[in-house]
């Protein structure tokens, strides 16, 4: 998706503190932390929520 903030990240599009990648998933630092470290984790490949991605991964 075109203005997704998260696929902008997890392609690289956008600046981001990243802590691991790899061909499914994306983690890296929060902006805004709720506490030190505090990290996200995200899905390479656009899902509107949680809930899609169950359904096709499982």
């Amino acid at each position: 998706m075109e203005s997704c903030i998260f696929c902008k990240i997890g392609k690289d599009e956008a600046k981001s503190w990243k802590v691991c990648e790899d061909e499914y998933a994306y983690a890296f630092l929060d902006i805004n932390p709720v506490s030190e470290y505090h990290t996200l984790i995200i899905p390479k490949k656009h899902y509107e929520n949680i809930f899609d991605y169950r359904k096709k991964n499982y």
